[in-house]
């Protein structure tokens, strides 16, 4: 991660040098070079007060040097005079629209910080000491007014950072649908699919896979009686995986801000959806784009950005060992270490900037305190409500009876590090785990015999069967972002 953003700013300071080199020429504006598109300014000596909707959107397209093609925004770097001038307008203005346009601004951090930083403190009456500082001030203070046109203006902003040809662009992920969450979408300074998402990526049989450790984190998928892992240490350098099991389109989807992955079903409505990485993180949760609708996707919940009524289906997974994987799944296939992509591979170098961050890596409404911000949890969804149990308090029990609105669940995991299932338990009273072996067995009141899978627990007498619940696993702060109204397990 720290390459790639290193690389993009090394990239972003040539082309300013050369921008402003061609700025600073004799006759450097001629007609190979269109001038911005002219709007109407206000005065230079704004008085505090609220513009008028044209008097604001004017001063932000100057800040942003806004053109007819939007690629030309670039030749505006470093900053000019008149952007300069246009932020300390909107200083003066007291017009507290300019606030969450600002924050964009200040997180590109691209020369004008200290302007900008002036200008908040200003219009907010408030102080902070960093453009992540500021992020965080603006979502304790939503809902955010914003002016006409915000999501466009938005989008020719991050527009100053994108790469020539880079698909898709800003302003096609960037829309009026996203609403409100559009003040909190955060640029996590790269660029869409540098991440390099992996479509249908080359597979090898679980028994040839000899670098995989027996103790490394693996997402284990078995769909259309087609099992496969994905090693922990490939997948989250790659943010989603778009692949095929069991003549079924599926999505893993890797959040590693949010400490998660969970998968998806690719199909919706009659399309199939091909998913890659925005670069746009909300509430510290990455956000994936498909190449067809140009839609944002949350990778936790599976909810169109915006449009929480349009979401995927989920896909039951098992996060947990290789060895326990390989042991329930003795034919699976894993996917191949060679991706097509140079990256280190090595377990734990993918999570290397994630793991040292105190608290959410992107800026986040203030966290849940019932929970450490990035205290492992269980979410599950049952009955339309939401809880969290603790990761640590599941291995410790292996077996928790709950229940969730009207909705009465079992959940069950055979220890430390290993796969955790959510289940419906209507009708039955599970009491125990019984060692098996191979695979874990809950032995209800009766006596029977019910076998854990990834889909369900099954009788292993009747074949009867008890459906698995939606669940995730993944940080505190992820989770209960995600799911303002959850609740958490009480021992």
């Amino acid at each position: 991660m720290r390459a790639s953003r290193a690389s993009l700013l090394l990239a972003a300071v040539v082309l300013a040098a050369l921008a402003s080199l061609a700025c600073t020429l004799p006759g450097a504006r001629t007609a190979s070079t269109p001038t911005p598109t002219a709007t109407a300014s206000p005065t230079s000596t704004a008085t505090p007060g609220a513009l008028s909707e044209a008097q604001a959107e004017a001063l932000l397209r100057r800040a942003v040097c806004w053109y007819a093609d939007p690629a030309m925004a670039r030749t505006c770097l470093p900053l000019q005079p008149d952007a300069r001038a246009a932020i300390e307008e909107m200083a003066q203005s007291g017009d507290r629209r300019f606030i969450a346009p600002l924050v964009d601004m200040a997180d590109l951090d691209i020369g004008w910080w200290p302007q900008v930083d002036v200008a908040l403190r200003r219009l907010t009456g408030d102080r902070a000491d960093s453009p992540a500082a500021w992020r965080d001030w603006l979502a304790k203070h939503l809902p955010a007014p914003t002016t006409r046109g915000y999501a466009e203006w938005k989008a020719r902003l991050l527009s100053l950072t994108q790469e020539p040809d880079t698909k898709p662009t800003y302003r096609e992920l960037l829309t009026e649908r996203l609403g409100a969450a559009l003040p909190l979408l955060h640029w996590t300074h790269a660029q869409p699919n540098a991440s390099k998402p992996l479509s249908t990526p080359r597979a090898v049989t679980g028994r040839t896979a000899t670098w995989l450790e027996a103790d490394e984190v693996v997402y284990g998928l078995a769909v259309g009686g087609t099992a496969r892992a994905y090693p922990r240490r490939i997948v989250a350098w790659h943010g989603a995986v778009n692949d095929v099991l069991g003549g079924q389109p599926v999505l893993l989807a890797v959040c590693a801000p949010c400490g998660s992955a969970v998968a998806f079903d690719r199909r919706l409505d009659a399309d199939t959806l091909e998913f890659g990485t925005s670069g746009l993180a909300l509430q510290s949760r990455t956000l994936l784009h498909d190449a067809r609708g140009g839609r944002l996707w949350d990778p936790l919940t599976g909810a169109a950005v915006g449009d929480p009524k349009i979401a995927l289906a989920l896909v039951p997974m098992f996060t947990t060992t290789w060895a326990d994987w390989f042991a329930r799944h003795p034919e699976t296939t894993v996917l191949d270490l060679t991706t097509g992509t140079l990256r280190d591979y090595s377990p734990g170098a993918a999570l290397a900037e994630v793991a040292a961050a105190p608290g959410p890596l992107y800026p986040a409404t203030p966290v849940d305190p019932r929970l450490s911000a990035k205290e492992p949890v269980l979410g599950v969804t049952a009955a339309s409500e939401a809880r969290a149990y603790p990761v640590a308090e599941v291995a410790r029990r292996r077996l928790i009876r709950d229940r969730i609105g009207a909705q009465d669940v079992v959940i069950v995991t055979e220890g430390d590090g290993r796969a955790i299932g959510a289940y419906d338990a209507t009708g039955v009273e599970f009491l125990r785990i019984i060692d098996s072996g191979v695979d874990l067995v809950v032995a209800d009141r009766d006596g029977n015999r019910w076998a854990m899978r990834e889909s369900a627990l099954i009788n292993e007498k009747t074949r009867d069967t008890r459906r698995a619940l939606a669940t995730r696993q993944s940080y505190w702060f992820a989770w209960a972002n995600a799911h303002p109204s959850t609740s958490l397990f009480a021992p």
